[in-house]
């Protein structure tokens, strides 16, 4: 057993984690290149001086876009990670691989969103923004007032307010999604991307065609039922469906 012990420290090593807010995220073509607000400990070696806080993700793979989804959704949160080493510059020669990204419990840090679970509406077509009491009014704003209509002085649940009660939340329900998408753009190998902040993925080929400036069902009419909405489901998994469907919106307070 004595001789394990070095063993098993030289694989954790190898393995470091790092922990921090996101401070730096930029994409250039299918590399997604990031740091932290914190030092890291240690670097393998093959990490240039000049680049040493600096770590990056691919995007040419599933769990890249998943990684890369995780770290969008952690700063416009203002929560930190932790990030795993892959111990190795197999992307960028002389930056550090990060092999895996989770996020800490708001709970550990310092402060509280304040945001807590109502309930949720009725049933609605996708084009709630045209029903009596919410005409022309932006998606946002119309969710929330059918929310308010239901449980006063709350409003509509969107994606940072599910990450801050993902513990209490029900999951009970499919529910219209208002703000699902992390971002969209090109890769060199696969055309169109769509990334959704539950770490879901699709390229040209998948649900990116779906995707345009309708995806709410904002500018939808009852003559047209081929236009689609976001939706989850009750496992957290997002899709588009037709805009005639009907869902149930889901409301939070704070």
């Amino acid at each position: 057993m004595k001789f394990l012990l070095p063993v098993i420290l030289i694989l954790l090593c190898q393995s470091a984690v790092a922990a921090g807010k996101v401070n730096y995220l930029n994409v250039v073509n299918d590399l997604v290149y990031f740091s932290t607000d914190e030092i890291k400990a240690s670097s393998p070696s093959c990490v240039l001086a000049e680049s040493a806080n600096q770590w990056t993700i691919s995007l040419e793979t599933k769990t890249g876009r998943a990684l890369y989804s995780l770290l969008v959704s952690a700063m416009s949160a203002d929560q930190a990670v932790s990030v795993e080493s892959g111990a190795d510059c197999a992307d960028v020669t002389g930056i550090e691989r990060a092999k895996g990204i989770s996020l800490q419990p708001a709970n550990s840090q310092t402060g509280s969103t304040g945001v807590t679970w109502a309930g949720y509406t009725d049933q609605f077509q996708g084009h709630f923004v045209g029903t009596d009491i919410n005409t022309n009014e932006s998606p946002v704003l119309a969710a929330t007032k059918l929310c308010q209509a239901k449980y006063p002085d709350s409003r509509i649940m969107l994606w940072n307010d599910y990450i801050s009660i993902i513990s209490t939340y029900p999951h009970s329900e499919t529910i219209w999604f208002l703000d699902p998408v992390s971002s969209t753009g090109t890769t060199e190998s696969s055309g169109m991307l769509t990334i959704l902040k539950n770490g879901q993925s699709y390229t040209s080929n998948g649900l990116y065609k779906q995707y345009n400036s309708t995806a709410s069902c904002n500018d939808w009419r009852e003559s047209d039922s081929s236009v689609t909405g976001f939706v989850m489901d009750k496992k957290g998994k997002m899709w588009t469906t037709s805009c005639a469907s009907r869902y149930r919106l889901a409301c939070v307070s704070q």
